[in-house]
Formats: C-alpha cells, structure tokens, sequence
C-alpha cells in the first residue's frame, strides 16, 4: 500500500513538473516574441563583423 502510494505521488509530482515546464516555457517564449515585436527591423537586418569569417550574414 505505502510503495502504491509513493508511486501515484512520483507519478503526480513529474505531471506537476512537467505541466510547470511547459507553462514557464510558453510564458518565456510569449514574452520573447513581443519582445522581438517590438524592435525595429533595422537592428536585425545591420550588418555586423564577426569574428567567426565563416558564417554567412543574412
């Protein structure tokens, strides 16, 4: 019966986890998009130098 009982709380406890992973990486990635939103195209779009000569800028 306790080994039961400590499994459905195992068991409880990841979907709990699991539920709060997924709600704290929508909420982060809602507020990156309105974030990005709100910059101007320009500052993605400027050429930059890098010292890795083998990437392509976009």
């Amino acid at each position: 019966m306790l080994r039961k009982s400590a499994e459905l709380s195992l068991e409880s406890s990841r979907k709990y986890l699991s539920s709060n992973a997924a709600s704290y990486s929508y909420r982060i990635n809602k507020t990156i998009v309105n974030w990005l939103k709100n910059r101007q195209n320009d500052v993605f779009l400027k050429n930059e130098t890098s010292r890795l000569p083998t990437l392509k800028h976009f």
